[in-house]
C-alpha cells in the first residue's frame, strides 16, 4: 500500500534510538509524533505510532510524569484502531433525518471527513467525482462513500455541494468533537471500513493511497478482516 522500504528504513531509524537513558525514549516519542502520527508525512503509519506509545509507557527509566502526555495520546491513537469495529455515530441528512453508521448497507465503506471551507476538501471532492475507479466501485455497489462534516456550522454544510455518489452528512449531535468518538489529527481525512465495520485505513489523508488499496481489496479472494489487513500491511 505504501513504499515499504521507507517504513523499514524508518522503523529501523527508530529502533537506533534505543538505549537506557529516559530522554531517548522521549526522543524516539517525538520522532513518531512528527512522523508516524501525522497524516499527510509519507511515513504516517498509524500501527507503529501505537508501537512507540506503549515502548515509551513500558519505560521504567521514565517516571509517571514522563507518562502522563504518553498515556493520553495512547488513549486517543487506539480509538477505531485498524482491525476494529469503526464507532458508530448518529448523523444529520439533508432532510434533516438521523441515520446511524450502522444502519447503513454492509458493503466497503469510505468515510471522508471533510470541512467545507477546506480547499484539499474541494479538490478531493472533485477526484472522488470524476476517478473512473472509485465511480466503478460505486456503480457495482462494491463500496460507498460516507461525506462526514464534523464541525457545528449547519449553515455552511447546507451551502456546499457534494458529489452524486457521495452520501453527505453532518454530525450535529458534535460526538466527534465534543465526545472525541473519531481523532482527527487534520482534514480532510478517509477511514476505510469493510463489510463488518471493521476499519482497514485509518486517517490517511492521500486519496491516491486509498485507491491503491481498493485496487488490492477488490482483486482479493481473501475478504475476512485478518486477510485484508494481512495483504494491505505485511510487506
Amino acid at each position: 500500500m505504501k513504499n515499504w522500504f521507507f517504513f523499514i528504513m524508518a522503523a529501523l531509524a527508530f529502533q537506533c534510538l534505543a538505549a537506557t537513558d529516559g530522554s531517548t525514549t522521549l526522543e524516539r516519542l517525538h520522532y513518531a509524533e512528527q512522523h508516524y502520527a501525522q497524516p499527510a508525512d509519507s511515513l504516517h503509519n498509524e500501527q507503529l505510532y501505537i508501537a512507540a506509545l506503549e515502548d515509551v509507557l513500558s519505560d521504567t527509566t521514565l517516571t509517571e510524569t514522563d507518562k502522563m502526555r504518553p498515556r493520553i495520546l495512547l488513549e486517543r491513537a487506539v480509538k477505531n484502531r485498524i482491525g476494529s469495529l469503526a464507532t458508530d455515530l448518529e448523523l444529520t441528512t439533508r432532510d434533516g433525518d438521523v441515520i446511524s453508521l450502522s444502519q447503513l448497507p454492509r458493503k466497503f465503506t469510505l468515510l471522508f471527513f471533510n470541512d467545507p471551507d477546506c480547499d484539499a476538501c474541494h479538490i478531493l471532492k472533485n477526484r472522488l467525482d470524476t476517478t473512473q475507479v472509485i465511480n466503478n466501485y460505486v456503480n457495482s455497489d462494491l463500496l460507498q462513500i460516507v461525506g462526514i462534516y464534523p464541525y457545528g456550522d449547519q449553515q455552511r454544510w447546507c451551502a456546499t455541494s457534494y458529489p452524486n455518489n457521495v452520501i453527505n452528512l453532518w454530525d450535529e449531535k458534535q460526538q466527534i468533537e465534543d465526545e472525541e468518538r473519531y481523532i482527527l489529527p487534520s482534514i480532510p481525512l478517509f477511514y476505510l471500513l469493510n463489510a463488518d465495520g471493521k476499519v482497514l485505513v485509518k486517517n490517511e489523508a492521500s486519496l491516491n493511497r486509498v485507491l491503491r488499496a481498493l485496487e488490492r481489496i477488490m482483486i482479493s479472494s481473501d475478504r475476512s478482516t485478518e486477510g485484508l489487513l494481512s495483504l494491505l500491511y505485511n510487506p
